[in-house]
């Protein structure tokens, strides 16, 4: 047993800490965190937090298993992980483990406050030029991971560089879902694809080139409250198939929600200085858009008219220019 502690208490000390965040939110509602820096961030962001992490960390038996079981494999995946680190442990080098550790705890501090990335941004406006099918950007500008009512498809992609848009598209994006926040105050939005920081190719998307083409997951509701599931399982919710209807054997899509956000994209882009060039949307599902109280706002968007060769059921792409 001595030798058991002596050489894996590593997997000891992991395995207390996943313990810990299992107690996230409580820990965070202490007294003792209003002292530190992010507190009020971390306050209003637990929830959304945890679900996260049980979500990454139960995949693919989430599916599968009745939720009162997850905690189980939540614990056991944390175990697992400490296990592994252990292992690496024991076999690299001193300098070897610093770099490790370095990256892991860089990474854990990320994906709290992914905002950091925004940091030491440059103050200069985003030139796009070009088509959207053959393009560049310049000064391509990252847009938040997360807000109050939204999140990014993948937390892996967003630090791969995968959401850099105009400067002016970024706001557009950010002001309407802000304006989601009264209209749709019970939806939780979730942000596709957008494009590289100096645009160009941008696979497996044939657009995408300027940082002003956007994707927008469709939102849907499971037992009629607003989900999302985006994971590698799915491809990060760009291989859900919705029937006519808008249903799968588990969501359903949340028409009412999609015709909002639209209604406010278009008042964003306004504010911003950009017109909405082109939405495509699955013909099917567009003619539930129809029974939305928003529709007669809408229905003047253009929406492209023909199928394309992806079909655009799990999200919408949006395509904005400036205004002339």
């Amino acid at each position: 047993m001595k030798e058991l502690l002596k050489s894996e208490w590593k997997v000891f000390a992991l395995g207390g800490m996943a313990t810990v965040m299992f107690f996230l939110i409580p820990i965070i509602n202490l007294e003792l965190s209003k002292t530190f820096i992010f507190s009020e961030y971390m306050h209003l962001d637990a929830d959304r937090l945890t679900a996260d992490l049980k979500r990454y960390m139960t995949l693919p038996l989430s599916a599968i298993l009745p939720y009162q079981y997850l905690k189980w494999v939540v614990l056991f995946w944390f175990l697992l992980l400490a296990r592994i680190v252990a292992y690496i442990f024991r076999k690299t080098r001193n300098w070897h483990r610093k770099i490790i550790g370095t990256i892991a705890i860089l990474l854990l501090v990320l994906f709290i406050f992914p905002d950091l990335l925004l940091l030491g941004e440059k103050p200069v406006s985003s030139i796009s030029q070009g088509h959207i099918a053959n393009g560049s950007l310049s000064s391509g500008k990252r847009v938040n991971y997360r807000g109050d009512n939204f999140s990014t498809y993948s937390f892996a992609l967003y630090l791969a560089g995968r959401t850099f848009a105009n400067d002016k598209v970024r706001s557009t994006i950010l002001d309407a879902y802000e304006i989601c926040e009264s209209t749709s105050p019970n939806t939780n939005y979730v942000l596709g694809e957008i494009g590289w920081k100096n645009g160009g190719d941008f696979l497996p998307h044939r657009t995408h080139q300027k940082g002003t083409s956007v994707d927008f997951m469709t939102p849907y509701l499971k037992y009629e409250k607003s989900f999302s599931r985006n994971n590698i399982f799915n491809l990060w919710g760009y291989q859900l198939e919705f029937d006519e209807q808008g249903e799968t054997d588990k969501y359903q899509m949340d028409f009412e929600a999609t015709a909002q956000h639209l209604y406010a994209l278009k008042k964003a882009a306004k504010k911003n200085g950009l017109i909405i060039e082109k939405v495509i949307f699955d013909p099917t599902l567009r003619r539930h858009l129809r029974k939305t109280s928003v529709w007669s706002k809408i229905k003047s968007l253009p929406f492209s008219k023909k199928q394309v060769a992806w079909r655009h059921d799990d999200h919408y792409h949006v395509d904005f220019a400036v205004r002339k």
